[in-house]
């Protein structure tokens, strides 16, 4: 078991002046149960951060120069539904129906992302349709991520979780589902499933560009990967430019690290996803 690398997230990093908890934190969430998970979000510079849980326990954190803050939060066994109280400055978040389980990321590319359902080719999953119909488990929880490119590491990303019901499954990962549908027979625990799989992309579109720094031996493909995407990065920064408040606007970004030695691989992308912290108690395997 591992923890994979959510695919990319689309949405603008949040205000830092407003209180706000990372999408994969709301009412309706799986958290892992019996350990230390991460919970991350962004309120304003230098506010003191308290997150509480209706079973008794409670965690702090300060914001940053850039109002990001991490804490973890421990929790009981299995069970729920609980509450979630987050407050920072006056303001206040309340997550209900929460439960505690068993949390797994499943990603990878087309056959992880193929659905029970509906498909852009027409093809559905076998037995897909029937699965879909009988979906009903309020404590089988799905998160799909949403999809979309960038060149910048991202804070936050599009999506929310929803019980196992005709409607939530019908466009989600066949094998995520099954997947999740067979933890629940067998351990009868809340299972939360993060489904986020992008058919075709690359490896290296997974990795952090620092680390792909840091690789010898991916030579030219990188550099055709570092073209493409420093001209996205001039173009998102035409946009910021042209409309600093528009729905296209990028956060800054660093600039990119210095050229590696003579023989090392030479400028290549910046991940489309920025990976959470590691090991926010949550599972994962991937899916090819």
């Amino acid at each position: 078991m591992f923890w994979s690398i959510l695919a990319a997230m689309p949405l603008q990093n949040p205000p830092a002046a407003s209180l706000r908890v990372n999408a994969l934190f709301a009412s309706g969430a799986v958290l892992q149960h019996s350990s230390q998970p991460a919970i991350w979000g962004s309120a304003r510079p230098g506010s003191q951060v308290t997150v509480r849980g209706s079973w008794g326990v409670s965690a702090r954190a300060t914001t940053d120069a850039n109002g990001q803050w991490k804490t973890r939060l421990k929790t009981q066994g299995p069970g729920g539904p609980h509450r979630v109280v987050i407050a920072a400055s006056g303001e206040t978040l309340t997550l209900g129906d929460v439960l505690l389980g068993d949390v797994w990321l499943c990603s990878g590319q087309s056959n992880m992302e193929w659905p029970l359902v509906i498909w852009a080719g027409g093809t559905q999953a076998i037995g897909g349709v029937e699965a879909s119909a009988a979906a009903n488990d309020p404590q089988l929880r799905l998160f799909q991520v949403g999809r979309g490119h960038s060149s910048f590491p991202r804070s936050d990303l599009d999506g929310a979780w929803a019980p196992a019901t005709p409607e939530s499954t019908r466009t989600f990962s066949a094998v995520g589902y099954w997947f999740g549908q067979s933890l629940r027979k067998k351990l009868n625990v809340p299972i939360g499933i993060i489904h986020a799989s992008y058919g075709g992309t690359p490896i290296e579109h997974w990795i952090s560009e620092s680390k792909l720094f840091s690789l010898a031996g991916i030579g030219s493909r990188a550099d055709r990967m570092a073209r493409a995407a420093n001209e996205r990065r001039a173009h998102e920064t035409r946009l910021n430019q042209a409309d600093p408040d528009g729905p296209d606007r990028a956060p800054p970004v660093a600039p990119p690290p210095a050229a590696p030695a003579r023989g090392q691989p030479q400028h290549p992308v910046r991940a489309p996803a920025h990976p959470p912290p590691p090991r926010a108690g949550a599972h994962g395997r991937g899916g090819g």
